[in-house]
């Protein structure tokens, strides 16, 4: 089953992360989780959803940080991480069951602002 999920990610961190699960043998753990995965379901069975394929951007911010300049598609490709991530965030934000998961993030306007 796990390879199964490894296979379906779009980045090397998604994949990572993937690679580390482990059963769950607190029922009422698993029930949370089974609530959250048909949440996501709904979402990108919805027509105000869709999953793009995401680029992992963090070698790009690690060059952006010390000074090199990024290309023109390694600029879109942040851009567009960053709009993905945006929509996703809104979209989790509005479900009752998601919405703790994304509570701990900071709103991309907020940040935007702070920047």
């Amino acid at each position: 089953m796990r390879e199964r999920v490894v296979s379906s990610t779009r980045t090397e961190r998604g994949r990572s992360y993937a690679r580390r699960l482990l059963p769950w043998t607190d029922f009422d753990r698993v029930r949370i989780e089974q609530l959250r995965s048909e949440a996501i379901r709904s979402l990108i069975a919805s027509a105000d959803f869709r999953v793009m394929p995401a680029r992992d951007t963090s070698s790009l911010t690690d060059a952006a940080s010390v000074g090199q300049v990024l290309s023109p598609s390694d600029l879109r490709s942040v851009g567009e991480a960053i709009a993905a991530s945006g929509a996703a965030y809104r979209a989790a934000r509005e479900h009752a069951d998601l919405a703790d998961v994304v509570a701990p993030y900071t709103p991309l306007r907020e940040l935007s602002k702070s920047i």
